[in-house]
């Protein structure tokens, strides 16, 4: 709720930037909270309502880990680092995903169960993409991590 008020006063956002108060904290949720969002406007079908829940879950728990994994070492420059990295992680996940789901597409199977596997690989995907990301963060912030989960 604090989120929603804060961010619903633009010109408040505006003076904490340029007044340099933004926190660690408040880039973390500002973060999360277009990250959500995002995920809500995708289109409506049978087996990607499931995996849209999945993954907002996994970009909720995904953000929230490389959040706590910067607090744990020097706790500075959250949002520049989980933005500068996840394009080179998403470079090193995205490459084996296409071509895991090009190859399910010449399963011996149809339709639905295409799909829903489709639809696993691309949340285990985004798993495996916070897990990398959350390590490479560790590296910077110098923290250590302490389990997968």
């Amino acid at each position: 709720m604090y989120l929603l008020k804060k961010l619903s006063n633009i010109d408040a956002v505006v003076q904490d930037l340029k007044n340099d108060r933004v926190t660690e904290y408040d880039q973390f949720g500002y973060y999360l909270f277009l990250f959500v969002n995002m995920r809500l406007f995708y289109p409506p079908e049978e087996v990607s309502i499931l995996a849209v829940v999945l993954m907002t879950l996994v970009t909720i728990w995904g953000i929230w880990s490389c959040y706590q994994q910067n607090k744990l070492g020097d706790n500075r420059l959250f949002l520049t680092r989980i933005v500068s990295l996840s394009a080179a992680v998403l470079l090193r996940v995205l490459v084996p995903l296409a071509l895991v789901i090009y190859g399910l597409s010449f399963l011996p199977v149809t339709g639905i169960t295409v799909d829903i596997l489709q639809a696993i690989a691309c949340v285990l995907a985004e798993f495996i993409f916070y897990v990398y990301l959350r390590t490479k963060i560790a590296q910077v912030a110098g923290s250590k991590i302490t389990g997968i989960l």
